[in-house]
């Protein structure tokens, strides 16, 4: 109905040309990844110009973080990297994305943040 094309796969395989994705959606993606510098970059490199990522993840710098510390559920063994906002917006800056938009759910350990190329 919508003609979407959508992959289940590590970033780089998909092997993407330059310059040819419109909106790239990392929901509860980066913190699974090995490479997620990698993989924000690779995202860069596809990302048409004023293309748009989305990334959801959970957050370090949050109440649940701060009241259970290691016995937050969100510290599971398959999440590879836990992120602040800060270290979050500062590796996607590094990749030459401009952050527009921040959303923090302090409460729920949880962030939403949109770039653009």
């Amino acid at each position: 109905k919508f003609q979407l094309t959508v992959w289940n796969c590590n970033f780089k395989e998909i092997n993407l040309p330059k310059d040819s994705i419109d909106v790239i959606m990392m929901s509860d993606y980066i913190e699974h990844t090995y490479h997620p510098y990698e993989d924000i970059c690779e995202a860069h490199r596809v990302l048409v110009p004023e293309g748009i990522l989305y990334v959801h993840t959970f957050m370090i710098d949050s109440d649940p973080f701060n009241t259970l510390s290691g016995d937050w559920n969100m510290l599971w063994w398959n999440h590879v990297y836990h992120f602040s906002t800060q270290s979050i917006v500062r590796m996607i800056e590094c990749a030459n994305l401009r952050v527009k938009s921040i959303v923090p759910q302090i409460k729920r350990g949880l962030m939403t943040i949109i770039a653009k190329k």
